[in-house]
């Protein structure tokens, strides 16, 4: 564990602040969750992740999906990528998402990309492709997104349609925890 040499008072409210340089390392923004843990005389603040939590019922959706589409998926929370199926799944699985994609999810931009564009769906990482990004929300604040895309056959109508489905299913989910 990491020892910061900040120390902070709780007000009346039982509030403290997390300094700006913590919350800057650690991307918190505003509406972000932290998860409260009690390790003896530790309390352990971590951040929360309400699709992270979902991750092996995730995993199982986007292979039943790439088993018909045969289209690159993935599920992201506000972070990194949780979920991937499809042949780069080695390169980002479990990678920070980009800014650009980061952007999309808190200005809730659903897209559809017919035509092969070039975009950055991990930092450092940029494909040209066709693609279909969809906002996961939960309890009316944006959680993660749901991609698919395509380098050859490209993305259409329907494989859009599919990942909207998927991602309203995600938010009922989300609802029901």
């Amino acid at each position: 564990m990491k020892k910061t040499g900040m120390i902070r008072r709780i007000d009346e409210l039982g509030r403290i602040v997390l300094p700006k340089e913590i919350r800057k390392s650690m991307h918190l923004k505003v509406s972000d969750y932290l998860e409260i843990i009690l390790d003896q005389d530790r309390i352990i603040l971590k951040k929360y992740s309400e699709v992270g939590n979902m991750k092996e019922f995730a995993d199982l959706l986007v292979n039943s999906i790439y088993k018909d589409l045969k289209k690159e998926i993935m599920i992201t929370d506000k972070d990194h990528i949780i979920s991937y199926e499809g042949k780069n799944k080695k390169q980002y699985l479990g990678k920070p998402i980009s800014n650009n994609l980061s952007d999309r999810i808190m200005k809730r931009q659903d897209i559809l990309e017919k035509y092969k564009k070039k975009i950055s769906f991990a930092e450092g990482k940029t494909e040209e492709c066709s693609y279909g990004i969809c906002i996961i929300l939960s309890g009316g604040i944006e959680v993660g997104s749901i991609i698919t895309y395509d380098d050859q056959l490209g993305i259409d109508e329907m494989d859009y349609k599919i990942m909207k489905i998927i991602a309203n299913f995600l938010e009922k989910q989300l609802e029901h925890e």
